[in-house]
């Protein structure tokens, strides 16, 4: 009886000292992250880049810091005004800077079509295509119209997966560019939101149309696996912008309450933390952030269980999206091969 007892509480100690261990690297693995967003940008250096959503915000945020690098840069959003500040703004900022700017709702393709035509005609393939262009409307269920759901869905879901297709189409017409024969990687940055990693009272309208596009750039990233065509879904938390000012007016006092403690960053700052963090797909703005993006207990309820099987979890989330990207590459290549 006692050998087992002994045996027993053995095993125990081994059990308790591995979960330690895992979770002193894991500690290790976060304090890494702080390192990651103090990174320069990423360098796009005369490289040509399309940002729709740029009169204002973020996306203006993101062509400002461009800009310093001395890019060629695509505006492009709804509201002209705006657009030729942002642009003004731009060249003000680097003598070698080149710039210009098209009207466009991103919910009509044709506009979306002329951006891509035009700008290709004017500054070559793009490297990189950001969308910024989104909305929210917090609010109770009971207080929401069918219509304010549909809208917003409208904007920050299907204008994305226009400009999503119409690139795909627009890069299979223009594929013996130099950019792409070259292997060059472009990339597509979507903003999501955090809130499309986790639901939040008052976010019903909100969360669902980032959760469909962060939905929308799992399944393409894969079809995209094996192109030169690098996805990847930002996730910031609240950025001090004119859009947030404005959410801000009708967001119900619980709401705001609950957001007391979440951290509001610049547009500026949200700006660099995305061209820092271009080497990963899932982007968000802080470190505790980048823990819990892949964790399992931050998608779920509160459970202990949880907590003691999210580093097993965690490797095999790993070993299984290793899987499916060999297995969606070499499906292809054979395609490829038995085609030619």
């Amino acid at each position: 009886m006692f050998f087992i007892i002994k045996y027993i509480f053995y095993f125990l100690f081994k059990i308790i000292y591995s979960f330690i261990i895992v979770y002193l690297i894991g500690y290790l693995c976060y304090l890494l992250t702080f390192y990651h967003f103090s990174r320069k940008d990423k360098n796009f250096h005369k490289k040509h880049i399309i940002i729709f959503g740029a009169s204002q915000g973020l996306g203006q945020a993101i062509a400002l810091r461009l800009s310093k690098q001395g890019c060629k840069i695509t505006l492009a959003a709804r509201k002209e005004k705006l657009l030729k500040e942002t642009k003004e703004k731009c060249i003000s900022n680097n003598k070698e800077t080149q710039c210009e700017f098209y009207k466009c709702d991103i919910n009509k393709i044709e506009n979306i079509k002329n951006v891509f035509n035009t700008s290709y005609k004017r500054f070559g393939f793009p490297s990189m295509i950001i969308i910024t262009a989104g909305l929210a409307s917090p609010g109770y269920l009971e207080d929401m119209s069918y219509d304010i759901y549909e809208n917003d869905m409208k904007l920050n879901y299907f204008g994305s997966l226009k400009v999503l297709k119409e690139f795909k189409s627009f890069y299979d017409l223009n594929k013996n560019d130099e950019l792409i024969l070259n292997k060059e990687e472009i990339e597509i940055v979507c903003t999501g939101s955090v809130l499309g990693l986790i639901g939040s009272i008052c976010y019903s309208v909100y969360c669902p149309t980032k959760y469909a596009l962060k939905g929308l750039c799992d399944s393409l990233r894969f079809e995209f696996l094996g192109t030169n065509i690098k996805l990847h879904y930002y996730a910031p938390s609240n950025i001090k912008t004119p859009g947030f000012e404005k959410e801000n007016e009708n967001k119900p006092q619980l709401c705001k309450e609950m957001e007391n403690n979440v951290k509001t960053i610049s547009a500026d700052d949200a700006a660099h933390y995305l061209l820092n963090n271009l080497d990963k797909y899932v982007i968000v703005t802080e470190p505790d952030l980048e823990i819990c993006k892949n964790g399992t207990a931050f998608m779920s309820e509160i459970n202990f269980i949880d907590i003691l099987i999210a580093p097993f979890a965690a490797i095999m989330v790993f070993i299984s999206r290793l899987n499916i990207d060999n297995n969606i590459i070499k499906k292809k290549n054979n395609i490829k091969i038995k085609n030619d």
